[in-house]
């Protein structure tokens, strides 16, 4: 890889078994050799095979160490009196990542014999260039290496009849992360650089996360899947109908090579779940490829403070009625009393309300649309109705007139100290107060 992209080999980091990090000097160093070597076929290896020399590694005490690291799985071995089984070379396809569970599923199936099938993927460590896989005992490691067709049954089950691969080269950045404030009356913001390494092409835009209630992840897609099909197979846990381009994201090269690997986005609550129970059954699962899996993304992080977009409403008809024709909700039941006493029945107040929903849509569907689709983003949904039925019935309060409350307009027709005639306006009725 060092010799590939012409640096010191200090500048590889490996990553896993089919990436790595590579450092440059500068940008434009970066630039060159992605310009360069994105796509350039890339000569696969042959599986070596060897027993692994425990007899150099120390006995240490397993207590304190991490259960993912490579002492324990030594250790472990030691104390067990085990054999190990080295792997080395082992090139994989573009749109597969292997893990020590698939790894164990492909080269010991359920149906094999007894004592291959004692591996799991517990027995399994997979380090960036190497691949140790654990036996009862050193007699099956070399029966195994005694093989002389071993070496091509592996290259075959785990990598197939593959051509030279293409190297995929993606620009990588560290994040940039707030640092202070700055300029006059501090309105500019200075950032610096941040902890997490940012892959372009490994991520979706921003607002991707933002505009899904939940999102899920897919690797090891075949080549040859397209977001129709996705958006298809996800479809039956969806209540809405999916939308091919806005709910799926496939990660790609700078040359537009797919990568195996795609987003997901779920526009309600439960559906991802829904997804996971239904991918989680084989047969189903095999609709998209053996060996795709799926994990749920962590969006906190992703969406650094910005606020998701909320969930579509889903309400029954009785819900929608009730929204529709209850306004009274928002209204003291005093404030209706007075109306009617003062002779504003409650019937008037319902045509007057239906029609306003039905005629505007400020008050309508706008007033119950999600966040971001709605007139004011920092009102709740629904809150202009309730606002407007609000403010409705008060100046309709306002607005009702007696002889011992005529209201300044009413006054000002007439002379100062002359007495005020309502019958002048309209006839002759009874007030709330003349009522028995």
């Amino acid at each position: 890889m060092a010799e590939l992209f012409r640096v010191d080999e200090f500048d590889v980091s490996p990553a896993s078994l089919t990436s790595a990090y590579i450092g440059f000097p500068s940008k434009k160093h970066a630039k060159i050799a992605l310009r360069m070597l994105q796509g350039k076929e890339v000569p696969t290896t042959p599986i070596e095979l060897s027993s692994y020399d425990l007899s150099t590694i120390p006995t240490k005490d397993t207590t304190d160490l991490d259960t993912t690291d490579l002492d324990t799985f030594l250790q472990d071995t030691i104390a067990s009196d085990s054999a190990i089984l080295q792997m080395r070379n082992l090139t994989l396809p573009s749109t597969t990542n292997y893990s020590p569970t698939l790894l164990a599923r492909t080269l010991f199936p359920a149906d094999d014999t007894p004592t291959h099938s004692s591996v799991s993927a517990d027995d399994i460590f997979i380090t960036p260039n190497t691949t140790l896989i654990r036996f009862p005992n050193a007699a099956i490691v070399e029966q195994l290496l005694a093989c002389p067709d071993l070496n091509t049954i592996l290259n075959q089950q785990l990598q197939g009849p593959l051509p030279p691969g293409k190297l995929a080269v993606f620009a990588a950045e560290r994040e940039q992360v707030f640092h202070q404030f700055t300029g006059p009356n501090n309105f500019s913001v200075l950032t610096k650089p941040g902890n997490n390494l940012i892959v372009d092409g490994d991520l979706p835009p921003k607002s991707f996360f933002l505009s899904h209630h939940s999102v899920a992840y897919l690797t090891n897609l075949p080549s040859s899947i397209t977001p129709t099909q996705l958006t298809r197979f996800f479809q039956p846990y969806c209540v809405e109908y999916r939308d091919v381009v806005g709910s799926v994201h496939m990660c790609t090269t700078t040359d537009d090579r797919f990568t195996g690997s795609a987003y997901i986005g779920f526009d309600r609550p439960g559906e991802r779940h829904k997804a996971f129970l239904g991918f989680s059954k084989h047969n189903k699962k095999r609709q998209l490829g053996e060996w795709v899996t799926m994990h749920p993304v962590k969006e906190k992080p992703l969406l650094k403070g910005r606020r998701k977009i909320d969930a579509r409403p889903e309400r029954s008809e009785e819900e929608l009625l009730d929204d529709l024709q209850n306004w009274e909700r928002f209204v003291d039941p005093s404030d209706l009393r007075y109306l009617e006493d003062h002779g504003v029945e409650k019937t008037i107040l319902d045509d007057v309300f239906l029609k306003i929903r039905y005629q505007n849509r400020s008050f309508g569907a706008l007033d119950q649309a999600i966040r971001t689709e709605r007139l004011e983003d920092s009102v709740d949904q629904g809150g202009q109705y309730k606002k407007f039925v609000t403010m409705y019935v008060q100046t309709l309060k306002e607005c009702m007139t007696t002889p011992n409350n005529p209201g300044l307009l009413t006054e000002a027709m007439f002379e100062q100290g002359e007495e005020v005639d309502l019958t002048l306006f309209d006839g002759p009725r009874k007030f709330p107060a003349e009522k028995n």
